[in-house]
């Protein structure tokens, strides 16, 4: 199974370059024949207005380099719509349960469930 978690944060450069020193993970490249991740998402069609300024321009998630472990995306959201204690955990293709998931479902992504910690959690 194929796993993702994915953190919102304001800065994704700086979550990639702590995690991956900390979890001895690497950045992930872009696929092949694109310069950036920002070009990539490009030429699959997301609107350059979806992409906030600097979105995909250096490497947003990081890899085990042996493919064990789960990838890990930062996802760049502005300051103020940072939720403290949520992150999403993705799973393509996804269990029944998580495709009926409401949080999921929610987002607009039938193969993801959010996952918060309790009130005052950390």
């Amino acid at each position: 199974m194929t796993l993702q978690v994915t953190i919102d944060c304001a800065d994704p450069r700086r979550m990639v370059a702590f995690w991956a020193e900390a979890l001895g993970y690497v950045p992930e490249p872009p696929p092949d024949g694109h310069r950036t991740w920002r070009d990539y998402w490009a030429a699959t069609g997301v609107p350059a207005e979806e992409l906030p300024e600097g979105a995909g321009d250096t490497p947003e998630s990081v890899v085990d380099p042996t493919g064990r472990g789960p990838r890990i995306w930062f996802q760049q959201v502005p300051e103020g719509t940072l939720r403290e204690g949520v992150t999403t955990i993705t799973t393509p293709p996804a269990p029944l349960f998580l495709r009926n998931n409401a949080a999921g479902t929610a987002a607009g992504n039938p193969y993801a469930a959010t996952v918060s910690a309790p009130n005052g959690a950390r």
